[in-house]
C-alpha cells in the first residue's frame, strides 16, 4: 500500500543568492528555492522524491547558472530546511569510470529532533494510519 500521497516540485532561481558561491571545499554551489506541493493545492514542508528528481534534472541539464564542473552542489531552499544534492561519482561495475548513463546524487537533509508521543489518542491514531496505509492486521 502506499500513503496515497504525491507532491510536485516547483523550482526557481534563488534571488537573495547573489550569483553562485563556492564553499570551502571549492565546490560551486547554485541556490534554489523549491516548495512541494500536493494535489489537493497544500504546501508540505519536504519530499525527498521530488528533491531528488529536482537536482537529477538541474545537474543534467545545467541551466545557464551552472557550471559544468563536476565540484557542484545544489542548494535548495525548502519552506522551513535548506538541501543540498551533489553529483555522486563512481566507478562503473569494470572498475572504470561511470558510462554516465545513469547518474547518482547525493543528498544531505536536515537532521530533525524525535520527539516521543505521550497521548494515547495519538497513539493510536498513529498504530492505525500505519495499520491501514502496510495492510497489518490489527488483531495483533
Amino acid at each position: 500500500r502506499e500513503f496515497n500521497l504525491s507532491e510536485t516540485a516547483f523550482v526557481w532561481p534563488h534571488t537573495s543568492t547573489t550569483g553562485n558561491s563556492d564553499n570551502a571545499d571549492n565546490v560551486q554551489e547554485v541556490h534554489y528555492n523549491i516548495r512541494f506541493i500536493t494535489g489537493n493545492g497544500t504546501e508540505v514542508d519536504l519530499c525527498g522524491h521530488a528533491t531528488l528528481a529536482s537536482a537529477s534534472v538541474l545537474l543534467q541539464t545545467r541551466p545557464n547558472n551552472m557550471s559544468t564542473s563536476d565540484n557542484l552542489s545544489v542548494v535548495f531552499h525548502a519552506q522551513k530546511d535548506v538541501l543540498i544534492a551533489s553529483p555522486h561519482n563512481q566507478q562503473g561495475e569494470d572498475g572504470g569510470e561511470d558510462n554516465g548513463l545513469s547518474m547518482k546524487i547525493a543528498m544531505d537533509f536536515p537532521k530533525k529532533s524525535l520527539h516521543d508521543i505521550t497521548a494515547p489518542a495519538d497513539k493510536a491514531a498513529i498504530i492505525s494510519m500505519l495499520t491501514y496505509a502496510f495492510g497489518f492486521d490489527d488483531s495483533v
